[in-house]
């Protein structure tokens, strides 16, 4: 029988030496039991997921497995923006494989580095939109719809992450809150006060929605990141009260996708770690608001 364009191109992904998972269709989803701990190279492994689940996505496992990191450019949360004002700043990237993602944005590839953290834009000093993915974490890949290389180059000739890049990244970065200081709400003019309303509420509700798709296997990541965001929202403009922000970001949370043969979220578990990630958020400092760039 002939070889299914996802298992073939799965295979081509191993022969690079890129560890590969098979994803639920359509979905961020990984099949397998233990998620990205499951993610494989050997050839025998791969054949036999797909032989078993013949219409599956795949997956490419981030960090030291793979030999790349990736930058996830969220265009859903002005990652490109975002980016194209640090190239304005730092100057341009190294030429790299670049893979358009469903939703507009793109992943670029860098050398995996070792002492990079996997966070998303918006925690610690990380420009919203602009999320890390290494050890522990995957990028969904093409031929998976949606999914298209435009640039690929294998790991062995990756370029370096920019020293300005990967600083965002580090483990041991320092939180030096002066950058994301901010003039008080109560100081805005009522213009400013009203977008500033309709942009919290807008990155709330996507910060939601960002927990809801998180994957088996990363959800605990995403709880803590995304609240922690939601945590510097607050801090920055507190409209919506921290009771409100938590309630819709647990029943976010609850409505995760189970992962098959383990044991559904507890409510308990989830308001733990909203609230602890919220008030960290909050302590780290106010985040960065469009409206008062430049005050």
């Amino acid at each position: 029988m002939q070889q299914s364009l996802m298992l073939e191109a799965a295979l081509g992904y191993a022969e690079l030496g890129i560890a590969v998972l098979p994803m639920r269709t359509g979905e961020k989803i990984p099949l397998t039991r233990h998620g990205s701990r499951d993610a494989s190279k050997d050839p025998g492994q791969i054949s036999r997921w797909w032989r078993r689940w013949p219409k599956a996505d795949l997956a490419l496992a981030c960090g030291m497995i793979s030999g790349f990191d990736a930058l996830d450019v969220d265009r859903q949360h002005s990652g490109i923006e975002a980016l194209a004002g640090l190239i304005d700043r730092h100057g341009p990237l190294p030429e790299t494989s670049r893979q358009q993602t469903p939703s507009g944005g793109f992943h670029l590839l860098f050398r995996h580095q070792p002492g990079l953290k996997n966070r998303s834009g918006g925690q610690g000093s990380a420009p919203l939109g602009l999320d890390c993915r290494t050890s522990g974490a995957m990028i969904k890949a093409a031929p998976a719809p949606g999914y298209r290389w435009t640039r690929f180059l294998d790991p062995a000739s990756l370029p370096l992450w920019p020293d300005w890049l990967a600083a965002f990244y580090l483990d041991d970065e320092g939180q030096d809150t002066a950058r994301f200081e901010l003039p008080a709400i109560a100081l805005a003019t009522p213009a400013q006060a009203d977008q500033a309303a309709r942009y919290i509420a807008g990155a709330i509700a996507r910060i939601a929605e960002e927990i809801t798709c998180a994957v088996p296997g990363c959800q605990q990541a995403s709880l803590n990141g995304a609240s922690f965001r939601a945590g510097r929202l607050h801090a920055a403009a507190p409209i919506l009260s921290l009771d409100e922000i938590a309630e819709g970001l647990v029943a976010a949370g609850l409505a995760m996708t189970n992962q098959p043969g383990r044991r559904p979220w507890r409510r308990a578990e989830i308001e733990r770690i909203v609230r602890r990630a919220l008030d960290d958020g909050r302590q780290a400092g106010p985040a960065r608001l469009p409206m008062f760039e430049g005050m």
